[in-house]
């Protein structure tokens, strides 16, 4: 996210809002004439008196020049350009002074173009602060102006990305933590801002890539199903151990910095892996690489589903969709089921028996113990019929 300030003169904002360059297309915000006339009044008399707080917009690069989206401002914005436009005269206010001439005048009751010349000149040189947001390629638009626009209007709550780590059971907080501390994945290759470090979004990354590889359920990537997810269920280790592995096969692809190894793609990427198998994971490594490298079309059947609301889970199904067709591989069915020790035990015995010879003398009980977790894959167990269902 890069933020910029924009110093701007009231005429020049309504110009810019006539040309359609300032914009207020953002469904978060309240359509104008929310304000009464006692409050356009203030406003105005603000411009002798008081300040008038900064305005916030999402700055697009378009080919016939930069747009402006309001996403905090659009009452005062409109207010005081409908004003210029005549539209409507003051209530009552205190007289105002114009601070070079030191001359004072009693403007109440009247439309702009009824005001002093003079006045009308203070109106519309007056400056107006914008501070200005262009999002990155890798940020959710959708999701970053809702946070922004929350904490504007109602201080600033812990990040949410932060309570979905908290709200995790203790093993995958654990996990975060020293993943991201020492995987070189989230240490050298992953691309994250200062600020974004700072809102907890590595430990988000981990988060989406864990609830991927598990198979539970979840409504969306947004950071309060989320949340959600891991406020109600426990992970395995099994689990955790795949991700990591997933995590090293992404960081074995790029081995450096890259601009394609940020929070929205390394998900899909890590779920992606889990799901290759080892026979096939050269030639998915050497497919990804040159996807990235070649660059990405914009509509492709990746590229097309990164953009804005890219955290709702159409989308994520859909890069994912696109992720396995690009790189070769073909998704294999999470079920998840719960089992015991014992049960595990039971399956590796059977699968044993089954697979050594009957005259095997060296023949061993196989045994886990509960404090131990088998070093097996998903792979390395035969399908079994668990509850009525199936594992595999």
């Amino acid at each position: 996210m890069i933020r910029t300030p924009l110093s701007l003169s009231v005429k020049q904002v309504c110009t810019m809002i006539k040309k359609g360059s300032m914009t207020f297309d953002n469904p978060i915000q309240r359509p104008p004439g929310q304000w009464n006339q006692q409050k356009k009044s203030d406003l105005i008399e603000s411009v002798f008196r008081r300040f008038i707080p900064d305005f916030f917009a999402v700055k697009t690069r378009e080919e016939k020049g930069n747009i402006y989206d309001v996403i905090d401002g659009l009452q005062r914005f409109t207010t005081i350009c409908s004003y210029l436009n005549d539209e409507w005269e003051l209530l009552e206010i205190k007289p105002v002074k114009i601070e070079t001439t030191g001359e004072i005048h009693n403007i109440s009751g009247l439309k702009y173009s009824q005001l002093p010349e003079d006045i009308q000149d203070v109106i519309k040189s007056h400056m107006l602060t914008i501070r200005t947001i262009e999002f990155e390629e890798d940020e959710d638009e959708e999701e970053l102006v809702e946070e922004i626009f929350y904490h504007l209007n109602s201080g600033v709550p812990m990040a949410k990305e932060h309570l979905a780590l908290i709200s995790a059971p203790k093993n995958v907080q654990e996990f975060c933590h020293r993943i991201i501390a020492e995987h070189d994945l989230f240490v050298g290759i992953a691309k994250y801002s200062e600020s974004a470090v700072k809102k907890s979004d590595k430990h988000m990354t981990i988060l989406q890539s864990v609830l991927l590889i598990s198979g539970l359920p979840y409504e969306s990537f947004a950071a309060k199903h989320i949340e959600e997810v891991f406020a109600k269920n426990e992970i395995t280790e099994e689990v955790l151990i795949q991700t990591e592995k997933a995590f090293t096969d992404i960081a074995d692809t790029f081995q450096s910095t890259h601009k394609f190894v940020v929070k929205i793609n390394i998900p899909i990427m890590t779920y992606m892996f889990s799901n290759a198998t080892d026979e096939n994971k050269g030639q998915v490594k050497e497919k990804l690489l040159n996807y990235v490298n070649k660059g990405m079309a914009p509509g492709d059947k990746y590229k097309a589903y990164t953009g804005a609301g890219n955290v709702k889970k159409d989308k994520v199904m859909k890069r994912i969709k696109g992720m396995f067709e690009i790189c070769g591989v073909v998704e294999r069915p999470v079920v998840v089921v719960k089992q015991t020790y014992e049960e595990i035990n039971a399956v590796l015995q059977e699968f044993k028996d089954e697979s050594e010879p009957e005259d095997n003398s060296t023949n061993d009980n196989v045994n886990v113990q509960s404090d131990e977790i088998p070093e097996l894959t998903i792979d390395d167990i035969p399908d079994i019929e668990l509850d009525g269902k199936e594992a595999s």
